[in-house]
């Protein structure tokens, strides 16, 4: 089963809305970033980009956003997240 497929199969578990997604950058693909859009249009999405990520239109709007953000901030991004999002719930997908 790919990463993605965890991540949709995953989803489908939550009933509730999601202000916030972190995940690991193994995670940064567009195939997550489609199926967690899909299934939380809303949700904040911070997962660190890959090294090999370029920006262009064929990826996902906010796997670029994210990847603009990461590299005007560094990797100071990632506690700002924490500090931002601290008081909402947040999921974190991991493969068991």
């Amino acid at each position: 089963m790919s990463d993605f497929q965890v991540v949709e199969e995953l989803s489908e578990q939550f009933d509730v809305e999601v202000d916030h997604i972190s995940a690991d950058k193994m995670y940064d693909t567009d195939d997550v970033y489609d199926a967690l859009t899909s299934k939380f249009p809303e949700s904040e999405l911070a997962i660190p980009p890959k090294e090999n990520l370029y920006a262009d239109d064929a990826h996902n709007p906010k796997r670029m956003r994210n990847l603009v953000a990461y590299f005007a901030l560094g990797p100071m991004l990632t506690l700002i997240h924490k500090l931002v999002t601290s008081d909402r719930p947040s999921r974190r997908f991991e493969k068991s």
